[in-house]
């Protein structure tokens, strides 16, 4: 059975905020129940050894405090966090040594779930592409794509698991130009639920 996996970049803790985009975003899929059995987490050097004050008034690096006070206080085991070393900012190569390491790790029956609130403006882009490439070489499905936003100390999770769909409806729609073939197209139509019996009975007919 697989497993219900989060990947995400572990933003800094700032000693102005009592929490960070990435707390947001797993209270938020618990709340929505889908607890996360593993948390794969790309950690640069400031995450793993920069200490700073935290809001329980200890000394801590992020990386201890989300791992060591925050992970218990939503009743998850801190072994499920995996943490992934990467460099504080990432050249070509070292995305391309992260993406791999993320691929080793991921297994065919897992479930994604993708959080793209934390890093750089390219960790977003790095994220999306391990998911793509866990969809096309594993079956690995993506559930859900979530980004969290602070606005007065509080995250405010917004979820675009709809737009990262487009990608799918992308490939279906290549799949469908270059080879005439529509499985792709209705499959998609069918997750999105669009239930026109007209429609489907037309990509059927296309298929055949």
């Amino acid at each position: 059975m697989g497993r219900d996996v989060l990947l995400l970049y572990m933003s800094p803790k700032n000693p102005k905020y009592t929490t960070q985009t990435n707390e947001g975003a797993v209270r938020y899929l618990i709340e929505e129940g889908e607890t996360p059995d593993c948390i794969l987490a790309l950690c640069s050097e400031r995450v793993r050894k920069e200490a700073k004050e935290m809001p329980d008034g200890s000394t801590r690096t992020t990386l201890e405090y989300f791992r060591d006070s925050f992970l218990p206080k939503v009743h998850i085991p801190a072994e499920r966090l995996v943490v992934i070393e990467v460099p504080d900012s990432m050249d070509e190569e070292t995305q391309f040594q992260a993406i791999s390491q993320l691929l080793e790790k991921i297994e065919t029956e897992d479930t994604l779930f993708v959080d793209l609130s934390g890093g750089l403006r390219d960790v977003a882009m790095l994220l999306v592409t391990v998911a793509r490439c866990m969809r096309d070489l594993r079956d690995v499905q993506t559930r859900r794509v979530i980004c969290a936003e602070l606005n007065n100390n509080e995250p405010v999770v917004r979820d675009r698991t709809q737009l990262y769909g487009l990608f799918d409806f992308v490939t279906a729609m290549d799949q469908f130009f270059s080879t005439g073939t529509a499985q792709k197209l209705e499959n998609y139509l069918l997750s999105e639920g669009e239930k026109d019996p007209v429609l489907h009975t037309l990509l059927t007919r296309i298929n055949q």
